[in-house]
């Protein structure tokens, strides 16, 4: 009997007042686990931009399979490059010392978290690459981050190089100099970095701005001057992100971050790879 009333009352025109208990607890019930996670970042963090977040397992996971495909790598091998950063005492104890020892200390929580550090990482390790092109340094933790993969990757300096641009003259708090040659810094307009580059570019890094125009500016300057089996990463995936991968043939993915513990809900980041000419695949593998 009972059922049979819940039934007939679900398929009424009583349904959405009977069910308003039940909808209010679902939305609000969400409203205030988010309103809880932003009054616990207001209390404890020192940030105001530029969010530090570790990823979810499974926003680990995701990231890495991207990469698993597009490198055709074994997913294994990706998830232990997550955990040879993650035991990396050295990347460790140089972010902690510039935190405390620095002006950073006033903007920047003292507790690493890897992010999207650890996305830059995974990729420099399945990409080996000679040139990097980093647009946009901030406190330079990505480029050390890089820095650290090509150095476990067994790439020398001179092999291979980092080139890190910002509009700002005072970024990359968390660098030393140039890395032993490994980094090199530069200030102005990425787009008119990447049009002065003479290398082919096995990695572009884009975390710049979301700004449609200023991508596809980016993007533009980028094409003739990605490497064969060349990759991208950005920040954004935007309509000007797969226009260009769709016209260039590149293969494309997106992901979507998935913040631990922080109430930032992540950015939709795409990742893309340029096709290895035939003989190039073969010879140079992925």
């Amino acid at each position: 009997m009972g059922s049979r009333w819940v039934t007939r009352i679900k398929y009424s025109p009583l349904s959405r007042l009977a069910a308003l208990p039940m909808r209010a607890r679902l939305g609000l019930g969400a409203t205030a686990r988010h309103a809880g996670a932003v009054l616990r970042w207001l209390a404890t963090s020192r940030e105001w931009a530029n969010f530090s977040y570790d990823l979810t397992p499974q926003g680990v996971d995701a990231v890495a399979c991207a990469i698993s495909v597009l490198g055709e790598r074994p997913l294994e091998e990706v998830r232990a490059w997550a955990d040879e950063l993650k035991r990396d005492a050295v990347f460790a104890a140089r972010y902690a010392g510039r935190v405390r020892g620095s002006r950073l200390r006033h903007i920047t929580d003292p507790e690493l978290r890897y992010g999207r550090c650890l996305v830059r990482y995974l990729l420099v390790r399945a990409a080996e690459p000679r040139l990097v092109f980093e647009a946009g340094t901030d406190r330079g933790l990505s480029t050390w981050a890089m820095v650290r993969a090509l150095q476990h990757a067994g790439l020398p300096p001179g092999r291979s190089c980092i080139v890190t641009v910002d509009l700002a003259d005072d970024r990359g708090e968390l660098l030393d100099g140039d890395e032993g040659g490994y980094v090199q810094r530069l200030v102005g307009d990425s787009v008119q970095r990447l049009c002065e580059l003479d290398a082919p570019v096995d990695l572009f890094v884009h975390d710049t701005t979301s700004d449609e125009a200023h991508m596809r500016a980016q993007l533009a300057a980028l094409a003739p001057r990605l490497a064969p089996g060349g990759w991208l990463h950005s920040a954004w995936f935007t309509a000007p992100f797969v226009e260009h991968c769709q016209r260039h043939g590149l293969r494309v993915l997106q992901y979507a971050e998935q913040p631990q513990g922080h109430w930032y809900p992540g950015s939709r980041c795409g990742i893309a790879r340029a096709y290895l000419p035939a003989a190039d695949a073969a010879t140079l593998g992925p």
